[in-house]
This record gives C-alpha cells, sequence and structure tokens, in this order.
C-alpha cells in the first residue's frame, strides 16, 4: 500500500513539474516571440477597424431574416465582449458610431471592409508569427478565409443570442426564477467564446492546427478572457477613476482593455503553438530524414499519375505519428525542399515532385537536410525503421561512402 501511496506521489510529483516547465516555456516563447509589441500593434488597428467591424457583422446579423428578433440582443453580446459591461459610456459612443456608419453608402462601405481585412491580415501576421511561418497566403485562399471569418461570426454571435432568447422562453425551464436562469444562460458567453477563439486559432495560422490543440486553445484564451473581464469591469472602471479623470477616463481605460484583450489572444496562440510540445518527446536530426522519405516516396510512387499529396490532410492523418516536434519543424523541413526544388506547393497546398530525382543525388539530399545527419546517433538506433533500401544503403556508409552518396535519391524511393 505504501509503495503505490509513493508511486502516486511520486507521479504527480513529476506531472506537476512537466506542467511548470510547460508554462514557463510557453511564457518565454510569448516574450521571446514579441507578443506584447504585437498586441500593441493590434491594439493600435483595432482603434480604426473597431466600428466598422461592428457595423460588417451587425449588418450580416440583419440580413439574416431569422435572425432579426435578436438582432439587438446580438448587438448588446457583441458590445459586452468588445467592452466590460460597466464602460457604458463606451458602449454608447460605439452604438451611436455604428448606427451612423450603417447609412454610409458605396465608396464608404467599401473602405469599412478594407479597414476589416486590415485588421485580420494584422492578426493573422501576429499569428503566423508566433508559428514561426514566414510564408503568407496567397491572395484568393486569404480572400476566401477572411470572408468565412467576417460571415461566421456574426452568425454564431447571432445564434448564441438567438439560443438565449429561445432557452429563457423554453417552457421547460419556466418554473425556474430569474436568479436562477440567468445563473443557467451564463456558459452560453463563454461557450461561443470557446468557439470563436477555437475556430481563429484552428484556422488564421497559414498551417495546419490540430484540432484538439485548437480547442484546448480555445477553451483556455476565452476562460482567460472572460476573467480580465471581470477584473476590468470591477478594478478599471470602479468609481475612484470616473472620480478622479471624469468622463475622460472611459477613453485611456478602453484602449488599455483592447490591449489586454489581445495579450490574452496572443497567450492563447503561443499556448496553441506550444501545445504539441506538450504531447511529444524532443527529436533529432534523424527525423527530418524519416519524414522527407515518407513524403518523397508517397509522391515518387503515385507521381505517374500526376496526383498531388494534400498537404493538410496528410499532416492531419500523420501528426500524432510524425517524428517531429511540432508543425513548425515539418514547416522547416518543408522550406529546405521547396528551395531546393525537390517539392512544389500549389495555392491548395498540395505538394508535388519539383525535379527529376534520379539526377539528385543521395548526398545532396542529405547535405540539405543538415550536415552533420549521418553522425546522428539517433539515426544509427532507428535507421532499421526506415525503408529496407534506404536502411541498406546507410549501412552501406560504413564502408564506401563515396559510393552511396553518388546515388540517384529514386534508389531510396524504389518500393523495397
Amino acid at each position: 500500500m505504501e509503495k503505490v501511496a509513493d508511486t502516486i506521489i511520486t507521479t504527480t510529483r513529476e506531472r506537476m513539474l512537466e506542467f511548470i516547465r510547460f508554462c514557463r516555456f510557453v511564457l518565454r516563447r510569448f516574450v521571446d516571440d514579441g507578443c506584447a509589441h504585437a498586441a500593441a500593434a493590434l491594439t493600435y488597428t483595432s482603434l480604426f477597424a473597431i466600428v466598422p467591424t461592428l457595423t460588417v457583422m451587425v449588418t450580416i446579423i440583419a440580413i439574416v431574416p431569422a435572425f432579426e428578433p435578436a438582432l439587438q440582443q446580438a448587438q448588446e453580446l457583441l458590445l459586452n465582449h468588445l467592452v466590460p459591461s460597466s464602460s457604458d459610456t463606451v458602449q454608447s459612443a460605439l452604438v451611436g458610431f455604428t448606427n451612423e456608419a450603417k447609412k454610409l453608402t458605396g465608396f464608404s462601405v467599401l473602405l469599412l471592409i478594407v479597414t476589416v481585412v486590415l485588421l485580420l491580415n494584422t492578426i493573422e501576421d501576429a499569428f503566423n508569427r508566433i508559428w514561426g511561418i514566414k510564408q503568407r497566403r496567397k491572395l484568393r485562399p486569404k480572400l476566401m478565409l477572411y470572408w468565412t471569418l467576417i460571415s461566421l461570426g456574426p452568425i454564431f454571435l447571432a445564434s448564441a443570442a438567438a439560443a438565449s432568447a429561445a432557452l429563457a422562453q423554453s417552457e421547460y425551464i419556466s418554473w425556474l426564477d430569474a436568479e436562477h436562469l440567468n445563473w443557467l444562460l451564463t456558459p452560453l458567453p463563454w461557450v461561443f467564446n470557446c468557439l470563436l477563439f477555437s475556430m481563429l486559432l484552428a484556422y488564421v495560422p497559414n498551417c495546419y492546427v490540430p484540432a484538439r490543440d485548437a480547442i484546448l486553445g480555445g477553451m483556455v484564451t476565452a476562460s482567460l478572457f472572460m476573467v480580465a473581464q471581470n477584473v476590468f469591469s470591477v478594478g478599471a472602471f470602479s468609481p475612484n477613476y470616473s472620480a478622479i479623470y471624469g468622463t475622460f477616463a472611459a477613453v485611456p481605460l478602453f484602449l488599455l482593455w483592447i490591449y489586454a484583450s489581445w495579450i490574452v489572444v496572443l497567450f492563447g496562440a503561443n499556448l496553441t503553438r506550444c501545445l504539441p510540445r506538450y504531447h511529444t518527446t524532443n527529436r533529432t536530426s534523424s527525423s527530418r530524414l524519416m519524414v522527407a522519405i515518407a513524403v518523397l516516396r508517397w509522391l515518387w510512387a503515385n507521381h505517374a499519375q500526376g496526383y498531388r499529396l494534400s498537404e493538410r490532410q496528410w499532416i492531419g492523418g500523420k501528426i500524432k505519428s510524425l517524428p517531429l516536434e511540432s508543425h513548425a519543424d515539418w514547416l522547416a523541413l518543408r522550406h529546405r525542399l521547396v528551395a531546393e526544388r525537390i517539392l512544389l506547393v500549389n495555392d491548395e497546398d498540395e505538394l508535388a515532385l519539383g525535379r527529376d530525382l534520379t539526377r539528385y543525388s543521395i548526398g545532396d539530399f542529405l547535405r540539405i537536410l543538415e550536415p552533420n545527419v549521418l553522425m546522428d546517433d539517433t539515426l544509427r538506433r532507428t535507421r532499421d525503421k526506415l525503408p529496407a533500401t534506404v536502411s541498406a544503403s546507410l549501412k552501406g556508409l560504413q564502408g564506401d561512402a563515396e559510393v552511396v552518396l553518388k546515388q540517384p535519391l529514386s534508389v531510396w524511393l524504389e518500393k523495397g
């Protein structure tokens, strides 16, 4: 019995230490990625985009007849998400600005949409920086993503408002008093936030993000966001500040709230980016060889039929078994292969062979992966997991290395 208790205590202590190390790693990444500066840039952009964003979202909700009864409630829900409920001055000003913006036509409406797109582009750049992605989306996929976010956001918002109204009027809970009904409806904004943040984390970065990580990151971000809302409502907008600064206090405090909101969002993005490290162990340079061979063998086998490999689908199905620390490592590997014209990537993130590998040597291939990959001790221990032709060739390096390195890479890609 004592051994069982000791085992439980030891395991718990190890898990706690591992969790603490992970938290320190996330915080270190948050600082190293310059998220505080990115939040400041997003705050500046948000000042110009908040009214156009409100206008576009409310307009989209108003277009759908089914959401018309919930329009007012959806607008209030949106404002409560953007501004802590205690800031009535800011909320009233935003409502006034939005109502005026609805009267705009023609070129002015186009400017509103462009402003929203610029905000989304700034968010995408910040997320890509966190994930270590240097390649930007092409124009068509970018516009499709932005339109999806702009259109789905209001629909989620209106659905949450409509669900809240329908639940409040349901005959099945009519026996509840106002206090208990309010308690029952309290989780709905959190659920809406989870959906919104999970969608942002899953689709805004220009790479594959595992659904599990996006959902977990969205839940943590939503929780931190609601905590920040409550803290800000109680602290920053207390009567003491109003007594000192008067009505002018709403302006700097509103800026501070936007900045705090982006800090929370970028922290959630960093957390999501770091989760693969929490799920996997450290890898070595031999891992890049194993993954590169797996991708090239598939493309080589299907090249004659003209098939392309969907990167999102392949990585999505293989992410748990890939011997890489994270998806960012795959992107780094892909960048090397594309730079050497071994791989081609189209606008749909489909992979294809980019050159004749019967005229490309094994030595050149190994050099682009990493100069010392052949000296990797892990490679010697794991080469039996590689295809037979590759494993036999690597063993031959211990003898006549020059002959092996001059062989065409296609030798490694044949079945066997």
